[in-house]
Order: C-alpha cells, then sequence, then structure tokens
C-alpha cells in the first residue's frame, strides 16, 4: 500500500497520526493539570494567609521591642520606630480581616483589632507619663539639685573665712544629705524601687534639721539669704520629687496591667490563627500529592503507548521513503568516485522520477567523458555539442577547448620573450654587482666612524652618573641632619611636656597642703570644744599646719624652679629650629644639583643609544648591499637558466595539435605582437605566479589575455 503512494501522502499520514497520539496526551495531561492547579489556589490560599499572619505577628513583636526599647532609654527615636512598626501592623491586620474568610479565624483577627486598639491608648498613656516624668527630672530636680549644692558650698566657704566651725559643720551635713538624697533619686529613677524613695525622703529630713539649726545660729545676713534660697529650693525639690514618684507608678501600673498583658494575648491569638491555617495545609497537602501521582501515573501510561505507537508508524513511513533515497545515495557516491556506469532504476513516485532524469545526466555525462579523453590526448580539435541553453557544464567544455588553443599559440610567443629578456637582464645584473660592492665600502667607512663617536658619548654619560651618585649621596646626608635635627626638637617639646606635667603635680600638692591647714583649723576647733582632753589634740594640729605651710612653700619653690627650666628648653628648641632651617636649604640646593647631573646623564644615554641605533642601521644598510650584489650574481645566472627553459617550453608545446597547425599556419602567427621584455621597474606590480606541472589546473581556472606583459622583477629571479 505505501509503494504506491508519494512521498507527501506518507509524509502527511504521519504527521496526522502523531498529532492524533499527541491530542490524546494533552487532553488528559490538561485534565491532570486543572485539577492539580485548584488544589494548589487553595493551599497557595492558606500559605498566603498563614504569610500574612507570620508578618503581622513579627510586626507586633517589633512593636513591642520598641515599646521596651523606649521604656529602657525614653528616647524619641524609638517612638518614631513604633508608629512604623504600628503602621505596618495595621496594614496587615486589615489586610488579614479582607483575606482571612474563615468564620473561626475571622473571629480571631477581630478580636486582634479590639486588643490592639487597647495597646495602643495604653502605649500613649506610657508615653505622656513618660514626658512628665523627664520634665520632673530637667526643669525641677536637675536644675534645684546643683543650685542647693552649690549654694551650701558658699556657704560652708564663707563660714570657713570666718573661722565659723559650727556652720561650717551643719552646712556640710546638710551638704551631705543633699548629695546622698540626689544619689539615691537617681538610683529610683533607674530601679524604680519603693525603698529608694524611702531613703531619698530620709535623707532630705537631715537635711531639713541640719537647715534648721543653721536658721537658727547664722548671724550673717549674706548666709542667711543665701540659706532662705537653698530651704525654698529644697521644698520645690520634694514636691517635684513627690509628683514624679505617683508619675512613676501610674507608668508602672499601666505598662503591667495593659501593655505586658495585651501583648502576650495578641501573639497568642496570631499564633493560634497560624496553628488554624497549619492544620488545613497538613491536611490539604497530602491530598494534592496523591492525586498529582494518580495524574502522573496516567500521563506516564498513555503517552507510553503514544510513543511506541508513534515509534512504529515512523519506522514503517520512513523506511518507505529512506530505501530509495539510498540507492539514490549510493548512486550520488558512485558519481563522485567517477564511475559512470551506474544505471538506477525508475518507478512511478517522485524518487523514481528523480532516478529517470538522474539516468540521463549520466548519459550526458559519458558524452563529455569521450570528449575530454581525446583533449588529454593533445586533440583540441574537438566539438563540443550542448545539451541545452543552461548547459553550464557543456559550455565551459566548449570554453576550454577554445581557451586551450589561444593559450598554446600565446605561450610559443611568450617562450621567444622569455628568451630575449633573460639575456638583458644578466647584463643588468652584473652592472647591478659591481655598484653594490663599491657602496658597501663606503658604508664600512661610516660605520667606524660612528662606533669611535658612540665610545666617547658612553664615557661622557658614565661620568655624568658618577657625578650625580655623588649629589645623590650628599642629600642623603643632609636629610639625614634634618632628621636628627628634628628628633632633638622633639625631645625637647616632650622634656617641656613632662615639666608642665611636674608643675600642675606640684600645683596638687599646693592644694593638698591647703585641705590639710583647713583640716587642722577644724581639729583645733574642736578641740578647743573638748576642753581639756582636747589639748593634746590641739598640739598635734598645730603641728599638722606648720607641716603643711612648708610644704607649700617648697613646693611653690620646686614651681619656679621648673619654670626657668621650661623657658631655657623653648630658647634651645628656637635654635634647633632655626639650624633645621638651614639644613633643609642645604638639602634643597644639594637636590636640585643632583637633578641637573641626573638630567646630563640622562641626556648622555639617548645620544649613546641613538648613536648605536645608527651604527645598527648602517649594519643593515650593508647586509642588504652585499646581499643586493649577491642576488645580482644569481639573477644573472638565473637569466641563463630561464633561457634554456623557454627552449624546453617550445619542444613540449609541439605534444598540441591546434586548429592552426591543422590549417597549416605557423602557431605563434596568431598570436598578437609582444614587445621585448626588459628589468621592471619598482612602480609595475608583476603578476604573481606558482610554478606548476604542465596540464594543472592553473590554465583551467585563469584567463590569459593577449595584451598581458610577463613583467619580471627582483623577487621572480628569487624562484630560480
Amino acid at each position: 500500500m505505501l509503494k504506491n503512494m508519494t512521498v507527501g501522502r506518507k509524509i502527511f499520514l504521519g504527521f496526522i497520526s502523531v498529532l492524533v497520539l499527541l491530542s490524546a496526551v494533552g487532553f488528559i495531561s490538561y485534565e491532570a493539570l486543572v485539577g492539580a492547579s485548584q488544589g494548589f489556589t487553595s493551599y497557595r490560599e492558606m500559605a498566603r494567609d498563614a504569610n500574612l499572619g507570620g508578618q503581622l505577628q513579627a510586626n507586633m513583636l517589633m512593636v513591642r521591642m520598641q515599646v521596651k526599647d523606649f521604656l529602657i532609654t525614653g528616647s524619641a527615636e524609638h517612638i518614631r520606630q513604633f508608629d512604623a512598626y504600628w503602621n505596618k501592623m495595621e496594614q496587615f491586620q486589615a489586610q488579614a480581616q479582607k483575606e482571612i474568610l474563615d468564620p473561626e479565624r475571622a473571629a480571631m483577627i477581630d478580636s486582634i483589632e479590639t486588643r490592639l486598639g487597647e495597646y495602643k491608648t495604653s502605649f500613649g498613656q506610657v508615653v505622656e507619663r513618660m514626658n512628665q516624668r523627664n520634665a520632673y527630672v530637667s526643669d525641677v530636680l536637675d536644675q534645684k539639685g546643683p543650685f542647693m549644692e552649690k549654694t551650701l558650698s558658699k556657704i560652708m566657704v564663707s563660714a570657713h573665712n570666718d573661722d565659723d566651725a559650727s556652720a561650717a559643720y551643719y552646712t556640710g551635713t546638710a551638704l551631705r544629705g543633699l548629695l546622698l538624697g540626689r544619689l539615691y533619686m537617681a538610683k529610683f529613677l533607674n530601679s524604680n524601687d519603693l525603698k529608694d524613695v524611702e531613703r531619698v525622703q530620709q535623707e532630705f529630713s537631715g537635711m531639713q534639721e541640719a537647715l534648721g539649726i543653721l536658721d537658727r545660729e547664722l548671724d550673717n545676713p549674706e548666709r542667711r539669704e543665701m540659706l532662705a534660697a537653698v530651704a525654698a529650693a529644697k521644698n520645690q525639690y520634694i514636691t517635684a520629687f513627690d509628683k514624679l514618684v505617683q508619675v512613676i507608678k501610674e507608668r508602672n501600673g499601666i505598662i503591667a496591667d495593659s501593655l505586658d498583658r495585651i501583648g502576650p494575648e495578641v501573639a497568642q491569638d496570631i499564633e493560634d490563627v497560624k496553628l488554624s491555617i497549619k492544620e488545613v495545609q497538613d491536611e490539604l497537602g497530602p491530598k494534592l500529592v496523591a492525586s498529582n501521582k494518580k495524574s502522573l501515573s496516567l500521563i506516564v501510561i498513555v503517552g507510553a503507548g503514544a510513543i511506541l505507537g508513534g515509534l512504529l508508524l515512523a519506522l514503517v513511513i520512513t523506511r518507505g521513503i529512506t530505501r530509495p533515497i539510498q540507492r539514490v545515495v549510493d548512486f550520488a557516491g558512485k558519481l563522485r568516485a567517477g564511475d559512470l556506469s551506474a544505471q538506477l532504476e525508475e518507478g512511478k513516485d517522485e524518487i523514481g522520477v528523480m532516478s529517470s532524469e538522474l539516468n540521463s545526466v549520466v548519459e550526458a555525462l559519458r558524452r563529455k567523458e569521450r570528449i575530454a579523453a581525446a583533449i588529454a590526448k593533445g586533440d583540441l580539435n574537438q566539438d563540443v555539442s550542448l545539451a541545452s541553453d543552461k548547459d553550464s557544464f557543456g559550455k565551459a567544455l566548449r570554453t576550454m577547448v577554445s581557451s586551450l588553443n589561444g593559450i598554446v599559440g600565446r605561450l610559443y610567443v611568450a617562450a621567444d620573450q622569455v628568451d630575449t629578456s633573460s639575456k638583458q637582464v644578466s647584463e643588468s645584473s652584473m652592472s647591478l654587482s659591481q655598484g653594490a660592492t663599491e657602496q658597501a665600502s663606503s658604508l664600512e667607512e661610516i660605520t667606524s666612524s660612528m662606533t669611535e663617536i658612540s665610545a666617547q658619548t658612553k664615557t661622557n654619560a658614565d661620568n655624568a652618573g658618577e657625578a650625580s651618585n655623588l649629589a645623590v649621596e650628599a642629600t642623603g646626608a643632609a636629610e639625614k641632619g634634618v632628621s636628627r635635627m628634628a628628633e632633638m626638637t622633639n625631645s625637647m617639646s616632650t622634656i617641656s611636656e613632662s615639666s608642665q606635667e611636674i608643675a600642675k603635680i606640684i600645683k596638687v600638692i599646693d592644694d593638698i597642703a591647703f585641705q590639710t591647714n583647713l583640716l587642722a583649723l577644724n581639729a583645733a576647733v574642736e578641740s578647743a570644744r573638748a576642753g581639756v582632753h582636747g589639748k593634746g589634740f590641739a598640739v598635734v594640729a598645730q603641728e599638722v599646719r606648720t607641716l603643711a605651710s612648708r610644704s607649700a612653700k617648697a613646693a611653690q619653690g620646686v614651681s619656679d624652679l621648673i619654670e626657668n627650666a621650661v623657658n631655657n628648653i623653648h630658647e634651645g628648641a628656637k635654635i634647633a629650629e632655626n639650624t633645621s632651617q638651614a639644613l633643609d636649604e642645604i638639602q634643597s640646593s644639594v637636590s636640585k644639583a643632583a637633578n641637573l647631573v641626573a638630567d646630563i646623564a640622562v641626556s648622555s644615554n639617548e645620544q649613546a643609544k641613538g648613536i648605536y641605533q645608527v651604527n645598527e642601521g648602517l649594519s643593515q644598510i650593508d647586509s642588504v648591499t652585499q646581499q643586493n650584489a649577491a642576488n645580482a650574481e644569481e639573477t644573472s645566472a638565473a637569466s641563463m637558466e630561464l633561457s634554456s627553459q623557454a627552449t624546453a617550453l617550445r619542444g613540449v608545446l609541439a605534444f598540441f595539435q591546434t586548429g592552426a597547425a591543422a590549417s597549416g599556419e605557423a602557431p605563434r602567427a596568431a598570436a598578437p605582437e609582444v614587445r621585448p621584455l626588459g628589468i621592471a621597474s619598482q612602480s609595475q606590480k608583476a603578476l604573481p605566479r606558482e610554478p606548476e606541472a604542465w596540464g594543472g589546473d592553473s590554465l583551467a581556472r585563469s584567463q590569459v589575455r593577449p595584451d598581458q606583459l610577463i613583467s619580471l622583477d627582483d623577487s621572480e629571479f628569487d624562484r630560480y
């Protein structure tokens, strides 16, 4: 059945069968993909809801972290971060209310919305309490505390200067209570411990007792005025502290009752939503996997059946087409090998018609083979007939016969021309050889003179290099001198700084002596109050005061000596700096001289290199000149050989039988007149050619014109 069908019908039948099988596989695959797509759509919705819950949970965690950081630092940056994360969380919350449609999970989301509103309100109240707390601390406590400390210190110094030991003592007691009260106030701000509040109240009570005693005993108007200011500031301080304690209690209550309660509840609700979604995913996932496996198995079975059926049909159709084509391929292989005896079996289909046409082609080739065999035997008197106007091979064969007749005639003329020209070339080559020999002698004399100049220039360059090295060494010595002066200046600066530090230490010793004297004075006052029992203590206090006075005088003497030493060091540093500047100037001058000498050395080296290159060029010219002389001699010998080759060429051309020979005419009379050849000028382009055996492919590939000159230059003679 397939033998009587055309190739087009066979291919059409194969494609239709494959399309039917492909449609069956595609339909089954489509049904499987639709089911899987629906399942994956549901699973993806669950995944999006779970991802949304995770984002909501993460932002709630970041909101709680910003609240904790704000409670620790009180920074406005954390409020800004809180607002940013809160806005994101509100967006995720709104998206969750829109996308999560399950009734149970939707109720959880609505509950989270209510708690989030309460959480934000509570945080706003905490921020308000924190602002109040910061205002009390910065506007009152941090202002009044330092003011009271400085004022009490002034009262104590004034009482000490007036030898009022009692006033100085009670002022110190009040100052101690103030400092301890402020200390425990600061601890309360960090710990929020009510024990610190009690300690603050206790210390300020002791301060109030000392202030009451001072109010009764102070008589100096200035000190009483400062005491009144301290008392007023103390009352403001206590009032602000009480309000601060109340604000912190309210803030901590809001944190404990609202923020720390709502945050974990919201996190747990979000976690419950995620767990609910996960349960649905855990149930839906295995179902999708089982369904996909079933669909995949069905697709594999149907696909395998379609593949087997397609392979069987393709095998039958392919063998019905490839066997006749293989016979044609074998036939073409024989033609490529030159076997024209093959014959194809003809038929009714396209391949059979093609076989018939190929048999006709082989018959035409056999006729042209007989003509080519006659030409190979030297018979150029052949008549080539054309199969049609498009017979390019026949036209080419006819053109080849005509061209061979013309080429053989022109070769006779060219052989005569080569014989004449070779004699002229031989004479010119001898003259060229004599001139090249004289030119080589002159070049040798010039080369000798340039060699002497090069040696002198090299000597100058070496001397300049040595001078440059000496200048560089001098520059290095100057740089070392500058470096040593800089080190000495730095050492003197270090000594000056050390002397200043010693002066500071002496000042500290002087201050210690003053404080020791003050303590001795207080001890004397206490011994006076002790009466008889304090007499021994008074003697010791007097000795301490004497020792402090001597220490102060000794410290002053040492300070004067150090000041003189520092002044002397400053003078020495100025002298060293002037010396360093002089060395810098010397170094600069030596460097300039070194640069000039180095430039001279570089120029001399460049001249030496240039002369060396000239010598190289002259040597090359000398070599070329000698080579030209040798080439001229070789050219003369080659021209003689060329003349003998022209004679041999005439004998080879006698093998061909041309139309001119058949008519009794000399072959060379058919060619146009050719001028005798001389040595081609350098501007005249020589025709490239490669030596080939007679009868090669070059005659068939190239077309020789009768008016073409055969020009020969030096490169052509190198072949011989």
